[in-house]
């Protein structure tokens, strides 16, 4: 199968000639990782929305867990009149969308009327932390594994047995990942492999390394399909970090840095988990803010069941060289260093996890943080906050995400984690989980 390219302006304008699409989804992501915006004629994209953008209303950007408008966010205060901000299409994201009939989709970055960014949306928020990087001489490069829970389609959605197998038990859900594979690579998808986990119904789908922001958009449109898909297939997934008691999902993002002229500054073949003393300080950093900015990595309420569920999911605030049962795993990668984060949940929106990760890693890079050494590790790392509730105070009362990500971005995720931590009040069993988070994506 030949690779393909993501879509040119001349490819939109030719699917559309030919009357392969009538139809652009105009979408950016919304604070949770969906896709948020509004379809319209081809023609009108091409004529209209590429030159001058589109109006979009600013509460695409302020809804709850369930998709609801919310007016606690400063964007959706009734009192400013719900205004409108301006969708910018970027041309380096255009895709195609071959699960839905003749649907070509354009993500796009917003702005206020006035051309100033809104710095709250995610994907500003991942661009101005990727700039700071690369002000540093570094240039990223990131992959991620995307896992989810497949259900069967009855009345009960129990989970699929057999997970570890692409044969046998699991092979009603290789017609979910085999048309998933076709299907992205359609898009186009870097996707590299698709696996089983250790827990019943779940499975992982693995991107290639990109760039930061086309890794993130991606693992945003991979959600969007997978749900599609397995819904024709006449099965169900989830993305909720942990359907069921001992079942977890995560989405992990594992970052590589360049330097200059192809050097990789935070790697040592000799140094403690392959990482150089700029590396080490970078994990530290890492892990130094991963309470501050953990409402990001686990942004629901069902997201703290997953925390300790089975042997691969993180318990402490640790690290470790190629150690799938630590919080940040460092693996040695071709001269360069593979920083994975195994922290964030399934529901995690990429574009925030990965802002968080190197405006974290890049504070401990700044004030050369020690690293404690591996053997600081279980009981004697530090703990993870435990529920969502404390993870919103975490991040509402942090003098450092204030002056990291702004006031705005820090008032605007408050809100955000708020509103689920007060759904959650009235008594939140696993039904109630499901019910709020089983179709989130």
């Amino acid at each position: 199968m030949p690779t393909l390219e993501p879509l040119t302006l001349n490819d939109v304008d030719y699917e559309v000639e030919k009357r392969a699409a009538d139809t652009v989804l105009v979408v950016t992501t919304d604070s949770h990782g969906r896709l948020a915006g509004t379809r319209v004629f081809a023609d009108s994209f091409l004529r209209d929305v590429v030159p001058s953008g589109l109006r979009m209303p600013a509460h695409l950007l302020c809804t709850d867990a369930t998709g609801s408008l919310a007016t606690g966010y400063p964007l959706s205060n009734p009192a400013t009149g719900l205004r409108d901000l301006r969708a910018r299409v970027d041309q380096k994201s255009m895709f195609r969308m071959p699960w839905l009939a003749g649907t070509i989709g354009a993500l796009t970055d917003v702005e206020f009327l006035d051309g100033t960014a809104v710095t709250m949306a995610p994907r500003t928020l991942l661009r101005r932390q990727v700039q700071r990087l690369e002000d540093a001489s570094m240039t990223p490069s990131v992959g991620a594994e995307v896992q989810f829970t497949l259900l069967d389609g009855t009345d009960a959605a129990a989970p699929l047995p057999g997970a570890g197998q692409l044969v046998g038990p699991a092979s009603a859900a290789e017609k979910v990942l085999s048309r998933a594979r076709r299907l992205l690579s359609e898009v186009p998808v870097r996707l590299s492999a698709t696996s089983g986990l250790v827990s019943a119904g779940g499975y992982e789908l693995t991107l290639s390394p990109s760039t930061a922001m086309r890794t993130c958009d991606e693992v945003v449109l991979v959600r969007s399909a997978l749900t599609a898909i397995a819904r024709d297939e006449g099965l169900h997934a989830t993305f909720m970090p942990s359907y069921d008691s001992g079942l977890a999902t995560a989405l992990h993002l594992s970052l590589t840095v360049r330097g200059t002229r192809g050097t990789a500054p935070f790697a040592d073949h000799y140094g403690e988990g392959s990482l150089s003393e700029a590396g080490k300080s970078f994990v530290a950093g890492i892990l130094a803010h991963a309470p501050e900015v953990f409402l990001l990595y686990a942004p629901s309420v069902n997201a703290y069941r997953r925390f300790g569920a089975d042997v691969v999911t993180p318990r402490r605030l640790d690290w470790g060289s190629d150690n799938r049962t630590c919080a940040i795993r460092t693996v040695d990668d071709n001269g360069a260093v593979r920083i994975e984060n195994r922290l964030p949940g399934s529901d995690g929106n990429p574009h925030l996890v990965l802002a968080a990760m190197i405006a974290s890693g890049l504070d401990g890079y700044g004030h050369q943080l020690p690293l404690q050494p591996q053997t600081a590790t279980g009981d004697d790392a530090p703990a993870l906050p435990t529920s969502l509730a404390q993870a919103v105070d975490l991040w509402a009362d942090s003098a450092w995400v204030r002056e990291t990500f702004g006031a705005e971005v820090q008032e605007h995720y408050t809100v955000m984690g708020r509103l689920e931590a007060m759904a959650a009040r009235a008594g939140a069993d696993i039904s109630w989980e499901r019910q709020r988070y089983l179709d989130m994506f």
